[in-house]
């Protein structure tokens, strides 16, 4: 069962349910703002094909490691930064700690872990193909997150805090229009 099934008509109830819920409306969110974009062409590719749990599994894991150097839990997720400035956002975390919050998430049994599994092992890899992989999921997740932020606080998304409900709080807004 990947994370995506996992999650799938069921209300998270555990944090990491939470964070793989977010990470997967943001990323939604963000291939239907750039569905003309040529940078969604890469992002198409990736996220319709074998590789799109990762891109989740990544931006889930790089979202919970934020949770947890907050103290939140649950619900509480939503007031993780998206970006934020002095590197307290996910952006950062995809930037210089994505292997080691990928190792930390707390993926089940069942839910993730054989991705988590592979991802990890491609992150570590000399195989050109395995450790690209790594860096596509990786780029892909830092692209996805920065755009968001941006597309949200501006080109100085950085400078300010931008949390997952800001985002959503927007993403609402748009749909209502």
């Amino acid at each position: 069962m990947t994370v995506n099934e996992g999650l799938q008509e069921r209300v998270p109830e555990t944090t990491w349910d939470h964070c793989v819920s977010w990470a997967a409306l943001v990323t939604r969110w963000r291939v239907e703002e750039t569905a003309d974009d040529a940078v969604a062409e890469e992002w198409h590719v990736t996220l319709t094909g074998a590789d799109h749990h990762l891109v989740h599994l990544l931006l889930a894991a790089a979202i919970h490691e934020r949770t947890a150097a907050l103290g939140l839990e649950g619900a509480a997720v939503a007031q993780v930064p998206l970006a934020a400035p002095g590197g307290e956002g996910v952006t950062w975390t995809l930037q210089r700690r994505a292997y080691q919050a990928l190792k930390e998430a707390p993926v089940a049994n069942g839910q993730g872990s054989v991705e988590r599994a592979e991802l990890l092992k491609y992150g570590q890899s000399a195989q050109p193909d395995e450790r690209g992989v790594w860096e596509r999921v990786r780029r892909l997740c830092q692209q996805i997150a920065v755009a968001t932020a941006g597309a949200v606080a501006g080109p100085a998304y950085w400078e300010q805090t931008v949390t997952l409900d800001t985002v959503r709080t927007v993403q609402l807004g748009k749909a209502h229009r």
